[in-house]
């Protein structure tokens, strides 16, 4: 599925276009993992809890008609079989950090609220989706490539609704994120055991500002694409890239010019 749409808008993806609407993902630390940390981390080795939205400047038109249809995911892939984004374990930093799995009843897709009631460690599963965090049995159409997969400290191939244009990705009045003033869209959650003290997500970044298409980020490395409603049909590509995050002196080459670059927000 994901090779398929990439077939479809391979020449915008090497153009780097986005969706106009779209702009970037966001990884926020925004679960409280202390609760469940007992059950999920008994070898005191330490987590951390990471939820990655893709971001938008407007609401959803669920009409694929409408332009303002283009404010919905459809999937979340890589652009080729090498690909994948990761735990940064550059410069031999976080050389003991893996992904959390709960092996009892995770999986690679949204958890059923009812069974994380019960086991409150399946919360912190690392998985993956389309616009749901969690899902009751038969109502989420997210669904997973043959490729896909988790390795201890690396995401390979991609995940897609498979619902065509039910619009469960879309950024909709339930997903507008009023601190930011944008609608925001789960796709993936991930919980990793034994980072290094003091690892930087990038959440505070100031380089990062609303969005942008690339995060900078001490947690995570490689890259990600963000596939998002053409208006008429088809998808519109976005690469998404996780880089270090720079040093003072580095960032002060940034500028005034790098923050820009990051807000492309519509008057």
């Amino acid at each position: 599925m994901i090779r398929n749409l990439i077939a479809v808008a391979g020449a915008a993806l090497v153009a780097g276009t986005a969706s106009a609407a779209f702009i970037g993902i966001e990884v926020r630390e925004d679960k409280d993992t202390s609760a469940g940390e007992a059950i999920a981390d008994p070898t005191g080795r330490g987590l951390r809890t990471f939820n990655i939205y893709a971001k938008f400047d407007e609401q959803v038109v669920a009409d694929v008609q409408d332009p303002a249809s283009q404010n919905t995911v459809l999937s979340v892939g890589q652009p080729d079989d090498v690909t994948n984004w990761r735990i940064n374990q550059d410069d031999g930093r976080n050389q003991g950090a893996d992904f959390y799995q709960q092996l009892a009843f995770g999986g690679d897709l949204p958890p059923n609220p009812a069974l994380i009631a019960v086991f409150p460690d399946l919360g912190l599963d690392s998985y993956v989706g389309i616009g749901n965090k969690t899902a009751a049995p038969g109502s989420d159409s997210t669904a997973a490539d043959p490729d896909f997969g988790f390795s201890p400290t690396q995401v390979f191939g991609g995940w897609f609704n498979s619902g065509g244009s039910n619009f469960q990705g879309g950024a909709d009045a339930s997903r507008f994120n009023p601190e930011k003033g944008t609608w925001d869209v789960f796709i993936a959650q991930v919980t990793i055991l034994g980072l290094d003290a003091g690892v930087d997500s990038g959440e505070g970044n100031p380089l990062n500002g609303n969005a942008g298409t690339t995060w900078f980020t001490d947690v995570f490395k490689g890259e990600m694409t963000v596939f998002t409603q053409t208006p008429g049909g088809g998808a519109t590509p976005n690469r998404i890239t996780f880089e270090k995050i720079p040093t003072p002196g580095t960032l002060a080459l940034f500028g005034v010019a790098g923050l820009a670059a990051g807000r492309r927000r519509r008057a």
